[in-house]
């Protein structure tokens, strides 16, 4: 018959040595994961806003391409009006329509 060792915690002797360090495995790995999720969100999130100013200056770019070409009657915008119009235009295509079909 095969004796298993066991450790003494408080003067009580505890589970088999094998399953404590299961358990802790399981608990590192458990905060390992949560702690990747909570990184990939803090990323994403940076993401998005870095996308958004991104994009702003494209739309600002791309209204004085428009301006300078072919429509010099179309106003410029500067950086900050950019980047708002494309924070609303997201915000309202974003919003989901409350209409039936």
């Amino acid at each position: 018959m095969r004796q298993t060792a066991t450790r003494v915690v408080n003067g009580a002797m505890s589970q088999p040595a094998g399953v404590n360090d299961l358990i802790a495995n399981a608990v590192r790995r458990d905060r390992q994961a949560r702690r990747d999720k909570a990184i990939d969100k803090v990323a994403e999130l940076i993401g998005q806003i870095v996308g958004v100013f991104l994009r702003g200056w494209f739309f600002m770019l791309a209204i004085g391409v428009i301006h300078h070409e072919w429509l010099p009657k179309c106003p410029t915008l500067g950086y900050g009006t950019a980047t708002l119009v494309i924070v609303l235009i997201s915000g309202a295509l974003a919003i989901p329509s409350h209409r039936k079909s």
